[in-house]
C-alpha cells in the first residue's frame, strides 16, 4: 500500500534516509513496520542497500514515486569481475570493509565555525 504523502528521493540522500525521510513525513512510527507492510524483511534500514535492486521497485511503489532509478543508485552494485567487491558511491571496496554500523565522520566536519 502506497504512503498517503508520496516522497520524492533527494539526489544525496542514502537508501535508509529516503526510508526513514519517507515513513516519518507520512507520520508512521517504525520504519521497519512500514516496510514490513509491503513485504520487505530487515531488522535495519541501513541495510538495505547491500540488498538487490530489484526492490526498487517495490520501494519506489510504497512510496509515491515514479523515480526508480533514483533509488537503484541508492543500492550498491557489485563491481563486475571483481567477487566480492561492491562500487560504494562509485569506488570499488571489498563488500567485507563496509561497516554499516559505523557512521564515521571527518574531525573537521566536527569543528565550530561559530569560534
Amino acid at each position: 500500500m502506497p504512503l498517503a504523502f508520496p516522497i520524492e528521493p533527494a539526489t544525496d540522500e542514502s537508501l535508509a534516509g529516503f526510508v526513514v525521510r519517507a515513513t516519518a513525513r507520512n507520520l508512521l512510527r517504525s520504519p521497519v513496520g512500514a516496510l514490513s507492510a509491503i513485504g520487505i524483511r530487515t531488522a535495519r534500514p541501513g541495510s538495505l542497500s547491500s540488498g538487490s535492486p530489484k526492490l526498487a521497485t517495490s520501494i519506489a511503489e510504497w512510496a509515491g514515486t515514479e523515480d526508480v532509478e533514483a533509488i537503484m543508485r541508492m543500492f550498491h552494485r557489485p563491481v563486475e569481475g571483481r567477487k566480492g567487491w561492491i562500487d560504494f558511491f562509485g569506488e570499488p571496496l571489498r563488500a567485507m570493509y563496509r561497516q554499516p554500523q559505523l557512521r564515521r565522520v571527518a574531525p573537521g566536519a566536527l569543528k565550530n565555525e561559530t569560534t
